[in-house]
């Protein structure tokens, strides 16, 4: 019997790693007409409906802000449409992508978090979703990693996935593992799994627990190197804050072991950088690394170090893209156009502003700060810590592109930020029957 109920329990495990790894990679198959992803969240509905619609629904009765985030949604994609009508705008590609997040990618994420609510004790909820989140990440890294010390592999998956996205396949310098891009996007995605690793190791309550986070970690700020320096920065944002403030206003032992733990996770991986070369790869790959993929990655330190200002390449051209409308009415409530040809800018910001104006932008970060705010609300206080300094960047890093519209890091977020709120609802009824 005990083994059975073990099997179960990996069984679940493994079911709902390659569900989540399907849905954030947003995985698409070139020989296959639907995405994956759209196969899982069609799958998430059917295990819901019918046998546990009723369960399903206590759960979001429970979870009123995770409603309310939907109706916010709902009023953003109103005003947008307005603004669209009264413009009589060619554009639908924002209203498409919000109509994205009303439907593939909320609800998919509420169906996943509900199954492990039923398939979770009342106290292991949260750590059981980052421990999941943290697995295939740390997963996709391996991928990433292997994709660069084995270009066989990578044609294999060039030859099954196609490439979406400005970053050619056939580049040797920038990996995707098992996705359907490589760059920024995908880079936000492996630097939260780092920063996840990261809290887990806060909380980490045995040695085991400690090494296999800690190897994680390490994956993942390996593979950061290998596909986007926008989730580097983020890591290295959040984590130096997060160990910063633990020292300055906690001064815990937990934190200093923290500390130490990141110090040997970051002597590992300069050991792997310094000894590419003795790891067997071909020589085009060693003088690749070397010579493109180490100074693109870290042309952000070295021109700090260097030079002591925080500007690389990308920065320079993000900052000749960043202008805003001349005209009041554009600027306050925009064009409803979105597309890039048009407002002439990469940067989320500016063409948010063009497409529905300062108003649309107050609407979306509150819809973010919204969430953040009920995570944050209840939670102790070195999670307060670790969801501020995730939710500064997450506004930050818009200035670069419009991530908050994009599969993987939107969705991401999503299940960050709604486990958080339902683990501290999950908290409080379960304090209060006790009480009682």
């Amino acid at each position: 019997m005990k083994l059975l109920i073990s099997m179960k329990k990996y069984f679940n495990y493994f079911y709902i790693s390659l569900v989540l790894f399907v849905y954030i990679y947003s995985i698409k198959l070139k020989f296959f007409p639907v995405g994956l992803d759209k196969i899982v969240s069609f799958c998430a509905f059917l295990s819901i409906f019918p046998l546990h619609i009723k369960s399903f629904f206590r759960f979001l009765k429970r979870n009123k802000i995770v409603l309310y985030y939907y109706l916010i949604l709902l009023f953003l994609f109103s005003y947008s449409s307005i603004i669209f009508v009264l413009n009589t705008s060619w554009d639908f590609s924002f209203l498409y992508s919000l109509l994205l997040r009303l439907t593939v990618f909320y609800f998919p994420v509420l169906f996943i978090l509900f199954y492990i609510y039923k398939n979770s004790q009342t106290n292991d909820f949260k750590k059981k979703v980052l421990n999941i989140l943290a697995f295939i990440i740390g997963l996709q890294s391996i991928f990433i990693i292997y994709s660069f010390f084995n270009l066989d592999f990578k044609h294999f998956v060039d030859q099954i996935l196609p490439y979406i996205g400005n970053i050619k396949e056939f580049r040797l310098d920038r990996m995707r593992g098992i996705s359907n891009s490589s760059g920024a996007t995908l880079s936000l995605v492996q630097g939260i799994g780092a920063y996840i690793c990261l809290y887990l190791l806060y909380f980490a309550g045995s040695i085991k627990e400690r090494i296999i986070y800690l190897i994680f970690l390490s994956l993942d700020v390996v593979s950061l190197i290998f596909t986007g320096r926008s989730g580097l920065i983020l890591f290295i944002f959040c984590s130096v804050g997060f160990l910063l403030a633990n020292f300055l206003f906690l001064i815990s032992l937990r934190g200093v072991k923290l500390s130490l733990t990141v110090v040997i996770s970051f002597i590992i991986i300069y050991f792997f950088i310094t000894h590419i070369n003795f790891l067997g790869l071909k020589t085009k790959q060693v003088y690749i690394f070397y010579d493109e993929i180490l100074p693109w990655a870290m042309e952000l330190f070295e021109n700090f170090l260097k030079k002591h200002v925080l500007i690389t390449e990308s920065t320079h051209e993000l900052s000749n893209m960043l202008h805003w409308p001349q005209d009041f009415k554009t600027f306050f409530l925009g064009d409803g156009i979105f597309e890039r040809a048009y407002t002439m800018s990469d940067s989320g910001y500016v063409r948010y502003i063009y497409n529905f104006g300062v108003i649309g932008i107050v609407i979306l970060i509150f819809s973010i700060v919204y969430l953040f705010y009920y995570a944050i609300k209840r939670s102790l206080v070195p999670e307060k810590i670790w969801l501020l300094l995730l939710m500064l960047y997450v506004l930050f890093i818009d200035i670069k592109e419009p991530f908050l519209l994009k599969p993987q890091y939107y969705p991401l977020l999503l299940l960050i930020l709604f486990t958080f709120i339902i683990d501290a609802k999950i908290i409080l009824v379960s304090n209060s029957k006790k009480q009682k």
